[in-house]
C-alpha cells in the first residue's frame, strides 16, 4: 500500500518518516502481507527527522514497484536521536531485529485503522516530544499517504479512513502526463503496435527537431511475477547499480528490457553470458527488445540497424551512432548491471575517433558528395585512426541531411534533418566544402576540379555524388509549378505550394506515392498517373500493389493507371492541366514528377573511372573503382553476395555500408562488402518494410493476408528466398534480414509447407 501511493506524500514522508518508511516498503516488497503491514506500521515511530548520507529515495510513479538507493538491499544509513539530527550510522535492517526492539519497548501498538492525517503545517505540535504522540502521528501519516490519490487530493488535504490492508486492491495506475494521440486504428493487433509507435515517433520528429530526451522523473515498475525487484544502489554521483533479474529466469538467446532506477537497458543472454546495452535504436528510437537477436547483435525492428550486444557498436545501418554498453555481472542468481548515469541518460554513443595530426600524416582523403556514404566514410576514417586531412565536398549549400524524410515529411528544414551538426565536423577536423560541385576528375593526376574553378589534389578519393531525378521529354515540362524532388528546398517549395491546390503526381513508385500520401490531407485533390497497371508492381507484385493503392485511395488519392502523360498545359507560362494520351485533361495547379533517377556521374565522362552505359561506376567488393579511387551509394554497380552477382541499389542503408567499407579499405584494411539490402516506406501512417533484392521471382509465399493488411511476403526464385516484404508483421523483415545474413534463411519449399516458419526461428 505504501509502495503504491508513495509519490503524493513524498516530501512529507522523507522529512517526517524517512528511513522507517523505506524499511517498511522494503519488507512489503519481499513479503506483501496485510499482517506484516499491520506489524511494521507500528514500528514507524522514531527519528522524525532522519539524516541521509549514502541513502537516496527515488521519486516513483503510482506503481507497485519501489526502487531505493543504498549500498545493498539490506544496508541503510539512518539518523538517530529523539527529535534531533545526529550523525548517521550504519544499521542493518531486519524484521526480526525490529520485532525484538518492539517487544523490549513494551509492545506499544499503533493503530493502522482510525485517525486522520492533518495538514502539514499543523502536524508540528508540542506533543512531539513524547514517544506515544510520535507513534500515533507517524502511523497516521503512513495511513494517510496510502489513501491519498494525486489526481483527487493535494498533499495537505485530509484523507478518509483507511480500510484494512487485506481488503485493499491495487488500482490501475495512471501517469501524470496526458496520453499522446496516435494515428492508429482501434483494436490494434500486437504486431501493429510497433508500426504505430514508429509512426508516432516520425510524426513527432516531423514537427520539431530531435532533442535529447529528458531524464525520467520516476522509476518504472518491474512486475514481481516476471523478474526480481530492482534495487538501485548509488555507488556515487556518477553510477547506478541494480539487480535487474534472475539467472534462472533467462533462457539462452533471450533479450529483455529491464529497469535501472529511472532508466532502461536491454539485457541479453547469449553463449551463456549476460550483457546489457542501450534499449533503443539510434536511428529513429525503435525499441530493440521488439527486434531480432542474431549472432552477437540485435537488429532493429523498424529499419534493420544492428548493434553489437557486448560493445554497443553499430554494425549495420541506417544511423551513425552506437548504443551505450553497461557493466554486467552475476552474483548467485542475481544479474547486476552497473552503469554510468551519463550513459543511461544518452540514448546514443558516438564511436571514439582519433585526433588529427597533420605533422604525422600529410595525406589528403577527398570525399565528393554529401550523402550518407560520404558521412559514414568520413567518420569511419577517423574511427580507424586516419590522422590526415579529410575534405568533404558537396554541391549543396546545406549540411548532409536525412534524405528519406524529403518525401515523408516535406515541410522539414535542412537544419531539422541534418545528420551531424557543423560543430561535429569541426570537432573531428572534417573539412566541409559546401557549394563545391565536381566538374571533372583526373584519376592519373589525382585531382578533382570544381565548377567554381578551384581544384584539390588527393591521395585517396571517394565518389558518392548520388542520383538526380529523371525528367520527362514532354511538352510543358518547363512550366512554372512543375517540380522535381532532390533536396530540402524542393520539398519545402512543394509543401508550401500544394496547400489547398489541385496536385498531380506523375509516377507511382516509392517517391511519388510518399509525396501523394504526405499531401493527401493538405492539397485540395491528389491525382496519380502512371503507365503501370498497378502501383509498385515491378518491386512488390500486383497483389501487394493493389493493397497499397487501396490504402492511398482511402486517403483521397485518385489513380489514372495504364495511361502515361501526353503533355503539360498552361497559360502565361504557368501550369493549369495535365493531358493524358486519351485526350483527357486533368486540372492541375501543381505537378510533381517522380519517375525515377539517374546517376549523377556526368562529370566523369572524360575520366578513366570505369562506368556502365547507364552511368553507374563499376566497383569491386572493396568498393574500389580504380587505383586510389573508390565509389559508393546510388551511383555504383557492385557485387551483392545475396544474388551472387552485380547490381545497382539506391537504398539509404546500402549507401552507409558502402561508405564504411570504402573507408576501411582506404586506410589499408581488406574488407569486402556484405550486407542485406533493407528499405522502408510510409504510406498513410503505415510502414511497409522490405529486405533483400528480387528483380524477378517465380512465386510469392504469404504468411498472413495482404487484403487484411497484415502479412509477410517471401519472394522466391529457384527455391531461394531473395526478398521479404511485410506490413503490420514486425519483426518479420528484420528477422529475415538477419537470417539471410547468417545464411540460415529457409528455402522456398520449406516456407511453402509452413509459411509461419520464420516466426519460430
Amino acid at each position: 500500500l505504501i509502495c503504491g501511493f508513495l509519490k503524493p506524500g513524498f516530501r512529507m514522508l522523507q522529512r517526517r518518516i524517512g528511513a522507517r518508511v523505506c524499511q517498511i516498503a522494503f519488507q512489503l516488497r519481499r513479503h506483501r502481507s496485510g499482517k506484516q503491514l499491520e506489524q511494521l506500521s507500528a514500528l514507524a515511530i522514531k527519528r522524525p527527522r532522519p539524516v541521509f548520507d549514502r541513502f537516496s529515495i527515488y521519486k516513483l510513479p503510482h506503481t507497485s514497484s519501489f526502487s531505493m538507493g543504498a549500498r545493498s538491499s539490506k544496508e541503510f544509513d539512518v539518523g538517530g536521536g529523539e527529535g534531533q539530527e545526529q550523525k548517521p550510522k550504519k544499521a542493518r535492517f531486519s524484521l526480526k531485529r525490529f520485532t525484538k526492539r518492539k517487544r523490549a519497548a513494551g509492545g506499544g501498538q499503533a493503530s493502522a485503522q482510525g485517525g486522520q492525517s492533518q495538514p502539514e503545517e499543523q502536524q508540528e505540535t508540542p506533543e512531539e516530544g513524547t514517544a506515544e504522540g510520535k507513534q500515533e502521528r507517524t502511523a497516521a501519516q503512513v495511513q494517510a499517504t496510502a489513501e491519498v490519490s494525486p489526481e483527487q487530493q493535494p498533499e495537505a488535504e485530509q484523507t478518509q479512513e483507511q480500510p484494512e490492508p487485506e481488503q485493499t486492491e491495487q488500482q490501475p495506475q495512471q501517469t501524470d502526463e496526458p496520453p499522446q494521440q496516435q494515428d492508429v486504428e482501434p483494436e490494434i493487433e500486437p504486431q501493429q503496435q510497433v508500426q504505430d509507435e514508429e509512426t508516432q515517433q516520425q510524426l513527432q520528429e516531423a514537427e520539431e527537431p530531435p532533442q535529447e530526451p529528458e531524464q525520467a522523473s520516476a522509476a518504472v515498475a518491474v512486475p514481481v511475477e516476471e523478474q526480481q525487484a530492482t534495487v538501485v544502489a548509488v555507488s556515487d554521483d556518477s553510477y547506478l547499480e541494480a539487480v535487474v533479474g534472475r539467472v534462472s529466469d533467462f533462457e539462452e538467446n533471450e533479450m529483455r528490457e529491464v529497469d535501472i532506477g529511472d532508466f532502461k537497458a536491454l539485457l541479453v543472454k547469449q553463449d551463456g553470458e549476460f550483457s546489457a546495452v542501450g534499449p533503443k535504436c539510434t536511428h529513429y528510437g525503435a525499441p530493440l527488445a521488439k527486434g531480432y537477436l542474431g549472432n552477437g547483435r540485435v537488429r532493429c525492428p523498424w529499419h534493420g540497424a544492428c548493434f553489437n550486444v557486448r560493445t554497443g557498436d553499430i554494425e549495420e545501418f541506417p544511423g551513425l551512432d552506437g548504443i551505450p554498453c553497461f557493466e554486467t555481472r552475476v552474483e548467485g542468481d542475481d544479474i547486476i548491471v552497473r552503469a554510468e548515469k551519463k550513459a543511461l541518460e544518452a540514448p546514443k554513443r558516438t564511436v571514439e575517433m582519433c585526433v588529427t595530426m597533420p605533422e604525422e600524416d600529410q595525406r589528403t582523403f577527398l570525399i565528393v558528395g554529401g550523402g550518407p556514404a560520404s558521412v559514414a566514410c568520413a567518420e569511419t576514417l577517423r574511427q580507424e585512426g586516419f590522422k590526415g586531412r579529410i575534405a568533404l565536398a558537396t554541391r549543396e549549400s546545406t549540411l548532409p541531411y536525412d534524405r528519406p524524410k524529403l518525401s515523408k515529411a516535406m515541410h522539414l528544414t535542412p537544419e531539422a534533418i541534418a545528420l551531424r551538426s557543423a560543430d561535429f565536423f569541426s570537432e573531428h577536423n572534417i573539412d566541409l566544402l559546401l557549394g563545391h560541385e565536381a566538374s571533372s576528375v583526373d584519376a592519373e593526376g589525382k585531382t578533382v576540379n570544381f565548377t567554381d574553378g578551384s581544384s584539390l589534389v588527393y591521395d585517396s578519393l571517394l565518389l558518392a555524388t548520388g542520383s538526380k531525378p529523371r525528367t520527362l521529354p514532354i511538352p510543358g515540362f518547363d512550366l512554372q509549378n512543375v517540380f522535381l524532388l532532390r533536396e530540402p528546398s524542393h520539398a519545402n517549395q512543394i509543401a508550401a505550394a500544394a496547400l489547398g491546390k489541385e496536385v498531380v503526381v506523375i509516377g507511382t513508385s516509392f517517391i511519388g506515392m510518399e509525396v501523394a500520401a504526405y499531401l493527401s490531407d493538405k492539397a485540395a485533390s491528389i491525382s496519380c498517373i502512371d503507365i503501370a497497371a498497378v502501383p509498385f508492381e515491378r518491386v512488390l507484385g500486383a497483389r501487394i500493389g493493389r493493397v497499397l493503392q487501396g490504402m492511398l485511395e482511402e486517403c483521397g488519392v485518385k489513380f489514372y493507371l495504364s495511361a502515361g502523360v501526353k503533355e503539360l498545359v498552361g497559360e502565361e507560362g504557368k501550369l493549369n492541366g495535365v493531358t493524358l494520351p486519351s485526350g483527357q485533361t486533368l486540372s492541375a495547379e501543381i505537378c510533381i514528377a517522380g519517375v525515377g533517377v539517374v546517376p549523377a556521374t556526368s562529370f566523369l565522362e572524360d575520366s578513366s573511372v570505369p562506368m556502365t552505359s547507364k552511368g553507374e561506376i563499376i566497383v569491386d567488393e572493396h568498393m574500389r573503382a580504380a587505383e586510389g579511387v573508390y565509389a559508393a551509394g546510388d551511383i555504383v554497380r557492385f557485387p551483392l553476395p545475396l544474388i551472387d552477382g552485380d547490381t545497382n541499389i539506391g537504398h539509404w542503408q546500402i549507401a552507409h555500408n558502402h561508405g564504411r567499407v570504402a573507408a576501411r579499405n582506404m586506410v589499408g584494411k581488406d574488407e569486402k562488402f556484405n550486407s542485406i539490402p533493407y528499405f522502408w516506406t510510409v504510406l498513410c501512417g503505415k510502414s511497409l518494410r522490405y529486405c533483400g533484392h528480387a528483380l524477378s521471382w517465380d512465386e510469392i509465399i504469404y504468411d498472413g493476408s495482404p487484403e487484411e493488411r497484415k502479412f509477410a511476403a517471401y519472394f522466391v526464385k529457384d527455391d531461394k528466398v531473395l526478398a521479404v516484404a511485410s506490413l503490420n508483421f514486425d519483426p518479420a523483415v528484420s528477422r529475415s534480414a538477419e537470417l539471410m545474413y547468417q545464411g540460415k534463411m529457409p528455402s522456398g519449399s520449406q516456407l511453402r509447407e509452413d509459411p509461419s516458419l520464420i516466426s519460430h526461428l
